[in-house]
């Protein structure tokens, strides 16, 4: 038998790690509940198709591929597990995908470890198990550097090499608008390595100028159809104000959030960015990654001096490039100091292992089966019902499909059971003066009130309490991030 060369080696261990993210992705994929967006996504696909495209088209243009994926399997089931596992899949993709396009520019050692460092990542996996467009996104836009670095490392081979490989990345950052927004950040991030070779031939000029216009008009065009209607949502307000303690927890998230997996990322990447500072071929090798880790971060950042939109899915699109420069500079250190090999080595092995560990035993981020749950056993007839924000009706909505709460009366929003979906929200917050408006305008002054709240700081939701005068606070629930109020009249 002959002996497998360093590709075919390559593309059997990456296929490897992929096997064990596979298993990784599929542990407990339906045990936690629906959050909130899951919720909403749940909410977005459950209808006709035909009212699925004018929903995602007036609202959600820039999740369009991941809705319409999703749909058919709607039809299946709208269960937990089966609207999780194309996420469970795709992620599987990215760290196969992030392993052949590190393994085009790193030695096939290193592009392993990419491929490992996505699998072990913490944020990756909890994205893994949700029903939500990133890790789909998180593939596209590997592939779309990928592409874009490959074009810069074709460049010797001709220009019609190289303009194949740019078309490719056209394409795939074109894709990676239509499945989330700001994921495109990272998909397009190295065109800031293009802007010397516009002073380069003419030919060159007019290729570059054609590809970067495809690629513009095709991300631009899913994020601008929302803001073609009127019904545009915005949830930033939810959103941490800019500070030191929303950057440490952003990064903490982005390199893994696992504190022993972050420290060795970390210190993979400042390694990269040694050898990139003093060694120019490598410099140049890795730029594009560097424009795709880094850019999207800063810009995030920047625009959240004055609109607070920092969040840590904001940047998943910029994992698979952090684990390949983080590769490369653990691969650095352990070429400069050979002694240290099987140190780095169990350090990396435990530190995924803690990290995988970690994420697979998380609690729910929003446990809205518990909050249900509690509120079809404790409810009696009679009952009132408001939520602290419009849109987590949406979340009760898909609970009640399992635990029934019918004999609860919602007050607010105003609509009845059933009725509020996906497109019906603002989202609107609840004031204190509409709690007491709502109760008021029913039929019956209901003995019992319930407040689920899920989004809304102690203060905010003691003014609603204090609105309410007529009924005193019986007891208050936690459910990881869901807080069920009970309020009973005097």
């Amino acid at each position: 038998m002959p002996a497998l060369t360093d590709d075919a080696r390559a593309r059997r261990e990456v296929a490897a790690v992929g096997a064990v993210a596979f298993a990784v992705a599929m542990w407990g994929l339906g045990a936690r509940s629906f959050w909130l967006d899951e919720a909403y996504t749940a909410s977005t696909i459950d209808r006709s198709f035909p009212a699925l495209v004018e929903l995602t088209f007036r609202d959600e243009g820039y999740q369009i591929f991941h809705q319409w994926m999703l749909w058919p399997i709607a039809q299946v089931s709208t269960q937990e597990w089966w609207l999780r596992l194309p996420s469970a899949f795709a992620y599987v993709a990215c760290v196969v995908t992030v392993g052949l396009v590190a393994r085009r520019h790193l030695e096939r050692r290193g592009a392993v470890l990419a491929a490992a460092l996505v699998a072990a990542n913490g944020f990756a996996i909890l994205l893994a198990q949700e029903a939500r467009s990133y890790p789909f996104a998180m593939v596209t836009a590997a592939l779309a550097v990928g592409a874009f670095a490959d074009s810069r490392a074709l460049s010797a081979q001709g220009p019609a090499a190289a303009g194949r490989a740019r078309w490719r990345w056209c394409g795939w950052a074109v894709c990676t608008a239509w499945l989330h927004g700001f994921a495109t950040l990272a998909a397009v991030a190295p065109i800031v390595v293009l802007i010397p070779l516009f002073r380069r031939a003419p030919e060159l000029r007019r290729h570059l100028v054609s590809v970067v216009a495809a690629t513009a008009v095709g991300v631009a065009l899913p994020l601008w159809l929302p803001l073609a209607h009127t019904n545009v949502r915005n949830d930033y307000e939810f959103l941490p104000d800019l500070s030191v303690r929303t950057v440490r927890d952003v990064a903490f998230a982005f390199f893994g959030r696992s504190g022993l997996l972050a420290v060795v990322v970390a210190l993979g990447v400042l390694a990269a960015a040694t050898v990139s500072v003093r060694d120019r071929a490598a410099r140049s090798r890795l730029a594009p990654f560097w424009c795709a880790a880094v850019l999207p971060g800063v810009a995030i950042g920047l625009a959240s001096v004055s609109q607070p939109i920092l969040l840590d899915r904001y940047l998943a699109g910029s994992i698979p490039s952090a684990a390949i420069l983080a590769a490369f500079g653990i691969r650095a250190i352990v070429q400069a100091w050979p002694r240290g090999t099987v140190v780095v080595a169990v350090l990396v092995v435990a530190a995924s292992a803690i990290s995988v560990h970690k994420a697979l035993t998380r609690p729910a981020l929003e446990d809205w089966r518990g909050a249900t749950a509690e509120l079809a056993a404790l409810a009696e007839p009679g009952d009132a019902l408001l939520t602290s924000v419009d849109e987590e009706l949406v979340a009760l909505e898909y609970s009640r499909r399992t635990t029934s709460i019918d004999d609860i009366a919602v007050a607010w929003p105003v609509t009845e059971w059933g009725r509020f979906r996906t497109g019906d929200q603002g989202p609107t917050q609840l004031e204190p003066d509409d709690a007491a408006a709502a109760i008021d305008a029913l039929a019956d002054d209901p003995p019992r009130i319930w407040i689920v709240d899920a989004k809304r700081d102690d203060a905010e939701v003691d003014l609603i309490v204090a609105a309410l005068d007529e009924y005193d606070e019986s007891f208050v629930r936690q459910h990881n991030g869901i807080r069920l109020l009970l309020l009973t009249r005097r």
